[in-house]
């Protein structure tokens, strides 16, 4: 073998390649990207470094945008979903210094994800009686304890899950008209409130996810708009929540003057949002209060494209 190492190798060994150029951290350095992200890039160049071998191409300085388009095309013809081709590209657009946008390649638009969107809606037993004022995944469901129910510094009721996605812990704030139903289910025990068997394998749990954080942007929309005073109340939360618990990136919350900046719809999501009666310019803060309190991605895009979709897959018009 050569002493260069395998195409894997020089994809993964290119300096830079794990950090994300955009987010800095307080001396300037680029913040390394997350745990789960870097799974992803590995797993993604893999997959590249088998198809580029297959071309016979052995070494990284082979590759250039020709190349790469041969990829894109690739991945294409395999019937991969715009998102997924993008995921796939990324990385290999990263390691061999060629920009993403000289690539002919799908758009994506985050209201043409579909996770979550087909699965059965009816039935779903107790753990769907309660995620409907929660919005949990389904595996999530099967991890609170009945002492999961707790209160932060400012009196705010929210469900404690010691292990989300990616193994981070999250908490989900319940609404004040919801938190009594919820109380319900919590006895105060450290033992599970579900098994595995109490969860219905044709429910779309994830459905009522989506269909929490909508109606929750629109509430939250709602009460700023009608209440400017509630504005640094909800900032004071989310701050909160961010500081405590996401630790990669704590340092990193914008300030409060920069929610006051709307977030403008465009392309395909703007077409939609017009379709559907849906604000073609959201509140900021309402989007980063779903993606924090309730999501607990972090992520304001993921929320957007939830804001397209009631719990039965269906586009959803905004009352």
């Amino acid at each position: 073998m050569s002493k260069i190492g395998s195409l894997y190798h020089q994809f993964i060994t290119v300096p830079g390649l794990f950090t994300n150029q955009n987010r800095k951290n307080q001396n300037g350095d680029p913040l390394e990207i997350s745990y789960q992200s870097k799974k992803n890039y590995m797993d993604w160049l893999h997959y590249a470094a088998n198809y580029f071998k297959e071309q016979g191409i052995r070494y990284i300085g082979e590759i250039g945008l020709a190349e790469i388009q041969g990829y894109a095309d690739h991945l294409q013809k395999k019937g991969y979903s715009a998102s997924t081709q993008h995921n796939y590209l990324a990385p290999v657009c990263k390691a061999c210094k060629i920009c993403m946008d000289d690539i002919d390649k799908a758009i994506r638009y985050t209201a043409d994800f579909t996770k979550g969107h087909t699965s059965t809606v009816t039935g779903g037993g107790a753990p769907a009686a309660l995620n409907a004022d929660l919005g949990f995944r389904r595996r999530e469901l099967t991890r609170l304890h009945g002492n999961d129910l707790q209160t932060d510094k400012f009196g705010n009721y929210y469900v404690y899950l010691d292990r989300g996605k990616g193994g981070k812990a999250q908490r989900q704030h319940i609404p004040k008209e919801k938190i009594d139903e919820v109380k319900s289910y919590f006895n105060g025990e450290n033992s599970l409130l579900f098994s595995k068997s109490d969860m219905d394998s044709m429910f779309n749990y994830h459905g009522q996810r989506r269909n929490n954080a909508r109606n929750l942007y629109f509430e939250y929309a709602k009460r700023l708009a009608g209440e400017p005073s509630y504005r640094k109340e909800l900032y004071r939360a989310i701050a909160e929540q961010w500081h405590k618990l996401n630790h990669k990136h704590r340092q990193d919350l914008e300030p409060f003057s920069f929610f006051d900046k709307p977030y403008k719809l465009r392309g395909k999501n703007a077409q939609l949002a017009a379709e559907q009666g849906i604000p073609l310019v959201l509140d900021r803060l309402a989007l980063r209060a779903v993606s924090v309190l309730h999501l607990a991605h972090w992520r304001d895009n993921i929320t957007i494209d939830y804001l397209f979709y009631r719990e039965d897959g269906q586009l959803q018009g905004y009352k």
